[in-house]
């Protein structure tokens, strides 16, 4: 013997609310989910560990590297505004202390 739910819905009732369902959504609208950056703390002109190493897409042509610590982005004269990463303390809290502007 079923219950009163599974008997009433077998007769065509259906609930007012459904608490714990969400729309589906077609899988041509499903959002591509990216993966984030991993975390770095490489610098690749020093060669060094450093706690603030950030992602720039910088167009300095005598400057191979990405991934740059914000004292070597100091020294080689590279601007925030190209900065693409917010993973250092200093860029989360926006208190940079930069020598260069």
């Amino acid at each position: 013997m079923g219950s009163l739910k599974d008997a009433l819905q077998k007769a065509g009732f259906k609930p007012s609310k459904q608490e714990n369902e969400r729309p589906k959504l077609p899988k041509k609208e499903r959002k591509v989910i990216e993966k984030h950056q991993e975390h770095r703390n490489f610098c690749e002109i020093c060669n060094a560990v450093c706690p603030d190493v950030e992602l720039y897409k910088h167009n300095i042509q005598t400057i191979d590297a990405q991934w740059i610590c914000i004292r070597c982005a100091d020294r080689n004269s590279i601007p925030d505004s190209t900065r693409r990463t917010n993973q250092s303390e200093c860029a989360q809290k926006r208190m940079f202390r930069r020598e260069f502007t």
